[in-house]
């Protein structure tokens, strides 16, 4: 879209703010950007939820049958709770099989009593909106390696290389591309080669079966504590001896002491797409190269306020930082066949690396990617949370078909939870991260229909050359003033400025 906003600089004290290009009316959009860099939450990825989502942009990836399965099981789920169980099938409520037979009910009731049934069936809930098929809301995954597709189930890692290669999807060959080479993703992957799979295999083996390593290839708090300062290069080659091994190790860390560590290896993994692009020097020199780059992103970003660390905290930066390097390492001998260099913690210091942790605890966004149906729905109904680019037209619906195909949706939606239903995680933007706070904003991040992307639209009309502001906290949450500012003044660095805070 046009430029219609800019950043500005506003004094050494204040830094940059956001201002518009023209004036705007409530509910026009601002600002839409694609992000540097995001991950997927590992609750909606791994959770029940499931989602799967395009690892080159963020879209949900999924046939019509597949979301209406997917759906259908969280609708079913949630009605099971809501209503009485009877022999561990959903009540006659649910199932719409009362005694009278709907002798006797009008046509509206039946509906009403026929919804449920349908929402609660996939097969049902596919048949009500097969005409939509063929929509663009709905696409075929495009997979590391599609001949993989039968593979175990589906599963999916949190980095591509570590498990199923059919788990990693992409909405097109074009995104898959893109985030292989532009993003940086090879690193984070295996990529399917002949000896990718045998690979892979050794990996897992060498987990199962070696006591010493698996201590730290799995490490438990203790584990960290214990290694965080000895251990050295040796001990590193010697317990993750490839790409595949640290990658696990790192997926580990992930899922079970810190999800942010995921937002921060898609970042690093960009730089060192950066680095080696074009580049034929050796390897140390690559090491300096890539330290600049990873201090030249970190200075683009305001990094928030230092906050003291426990000792627990300081043993995970510390462990996970050497793992970090290792992999660095390894990326660097497989992209450039060049042997590692003598000293692997060279690719970036401990205290850059704690930067980058502060970095993104300022500035990365929460995203919400809606699901296609919930798109679909959108695109014929109007309904307040549809506030982006909404299609269709706002006329009384007819009650048969696209009625009745909304009126299901919409009682979809009603009982599945969004958490669930949506595909959500963590993003870090350019332009949209400029934006300052205030208790009072003039404008507000949206969910979006399609990929990941800052979607800023106005809470009411904005005159042209005036700053915008969005909320940082809840504001439901955080009702005092006391609260406010000392809650933005601990994990942000400063203290609000806005009217309502500075009001006697």
């Amino acid at each position: 879209m046009a430029k219609l906003v800019e950043v500005r600089e506003m004094g050494e004290e204040c830094g940059v703010g956001t201002f518009t290009l023209q004036s705007f009316c409530t509910g026009d959009v601002l600002l839409e950007e694609a992000p540097v860099v995001f991950a997927q939450s590992y609750v909606s990825q791994r959770g029940p939820a499931g989602v799967r989502c395009c690892k080159g942009c963020g879209m949900i990836v999924a046939t019509l049958s597949e979301e209406c399965e997917r759906l259908s099981c969280l609708a079913r789920t949630m009605m099971q709770r809501e209503f009485p169980v009877e022999g561990g099938t959903v009540s006659r409520h649910v199932n719409g099989d009362g005694d009278d037979g709907g002798v006797g009910a009008s046509q509206e009731e039946c509906e009403e009593t026929q919804i449920p049934m349908v929402i609660c069936s996939p097969h049902a809930l596919h048949e009500t909106l097969k005409e939509f098929a063929a929509s663009n809301l709905f696409c075929h995954k495009v997979s590391m390696n599609d001949s993989d597709d039968h593979r175990n189930n589906g599963e999916e890692s949190l980095l591509p290389g570590t498990g199923s290669m059919s788990g990693v999807r992409f909405c097109s060959d074009g995104c898959k591309e893109r985030y292989l080479h532009e993003l940086g993703g090879r690193f984070l992957s295996v990529l399917p080669t002949a000896g990718a799979e045998a690979t892979l295999t050794s990996a897992a083996t060498a987990i199962r079966t070696t006591s010493t390593t698996h201590n730290l290839q799995r490490p438990s708090a203790n584990t960290i504590m214990c290694f965080a300062v000895t251990l050295d290069a040796a001990t590193m080659e010697q317990t993750w001896p490839s790409k595949a091994h640290v990658l696990a190790t790192l997926e580990y860390l992930v899922e079970n002491f810190n999800e942010r560590l995921l937002l921060i290896l898609s970042l690093l993994a960009r730089c060192l797409h950066d680095t080696l692009y074009g580049a034929f020097i050796s390897s140390e020199e690559l090491q300096g190269r890539f330290a600049e780059k990873v201090h030249d992103f970190v200075l683009r970003f305001a990094e928030g306020a230092a906050r003291p660390l426990t000792e627990q905290q300081r043993a995970f930066l510390r462990f996970s930082w050497k793992c970090v390097c290792r992999w660095l390492d390894l990326c660097c001998q497989e992209e450039t066949g060049a042997k590692a260099g003598p000293e692997p913690f060279l690719w970036l210091t401990l205290q850059l690396y704690l930067r980058c942790f502060w970095l993104l605890d300022a500035n990365a966004h929460m995203f919400v990617v809606v699901s296609p149906l919930y798109s679909l729905l959108c695109l014929h109904v109007p309904t307040p949370q549809a506030v982006y680019q909404r299609g269709g037209e706002n006329g009384e619906l007819s009650r048969a078909p696209l009625g009745r195909q909304m009126d299901v949706l919409r009682e979809l939606f009603r009982f599945v939870e969004p958490d669930a239903a949506h595909a959500t995680g963590v993003a870090l933007y350019d332009a949209a991260t400029k934006i300052n706070h205030s208790c009072v904003p003039s404008v507000r991040f949206v969910p979006t229909h399609g990929r990941v992307s800052a979607v800023v639209v106005a809470l009411r009309d904005i005159e042209k050359g005036e700053e915008i502001r969005s909320s940082y906290i809840d504001l439901v949450a955080y009702t005092s003033r006391v609260e406010r500012r000392g809650y933005l003044l601990s994990h942000y660095g400063f203290e609000c400025d806005c009217s309502l805070c500075c009001q006697k």
